[in-house]
């Protein structure tokens, strides 16, 4: 038996990811942590990227994900991501009164924080996580016609499969993109 894989799920649903209306509401909901949410989205970063982030690895409008044996990206490999306007203003929102960007050092808190302001929201679904900013950041990404092999960089993804997993379309998006076909 144990040489046996267990089957696939056969589960499907549709991933979170949000929309710039949702993202704005989430950050009204919570103007202390806002600047969180919004550098988190607009980066695309993993929490525990985000944790380690040090004010040390932002210069020319680039943000730099490193990798170290004390602080290892999920890929163990850097990635250098262009700051975006709502990144740069994130950034300028958040105060330096260390040599890390995160207030908190624990990813957990981070995720705890957003879960409460994802439960005051009145999204629908109202679920989610801190890894769906990272699927709307790729999303937005791909919606906005940067190709695939790009966004795979900026994501530190290890390959386009899984780029393509994470690059969801909306259903107005789609509805825009087929509203002109005549069959």
């Amino acid at each position: 038996m144990r040489a046996l894989e267990a089957p696939k799920s056969l589960d499907s649903k549709p991933a979170r990811f949000y929309t710039q209306a949702e993202l704005e509401r989430l950050y009204a909901l919570d103007p202390a942590f806002a600047p969180v949410i919004r550098l988190i989205a607009n980066t695309g970063l993993r929490v525990s990227e985000f944790t380690h982030l040090r004010w040390a690895d932002i210069h020319d409008d680039t943000l730099y994900v490193v990798s170290t044996s004390a602080e290892r990206t999920k890929s163990a490999r850097w990635r250098a991501i262009p700051l975006l306007p709502g990144a740069r203003q994130a950034l300028s929102e958040i105060s330096k009164t260390g040599e890390y960007v995160s207030f908190r050092r624990s990813p957990k808190s981070v995720a705890e924080r957003f879960r409460e302001v994802l439960k005051r929201s009145d999204l629908t679904p109202p679920l989610g996580s801190t890894h769906c900013l990272r699927h709307t950041f790729i999303s937005h990404l791909v919606q906005h016609g940067v190709p695939l092999r790009a966004v795979q960089l900026l994501a530190g993804h290890s390959s386009i499969a899984i780029t393509e997993g994470y690059s969801h379309m909306n259903q107005d998006y789609l509805s825009d993109l087929l509203k002109e076909i005549r069959l």
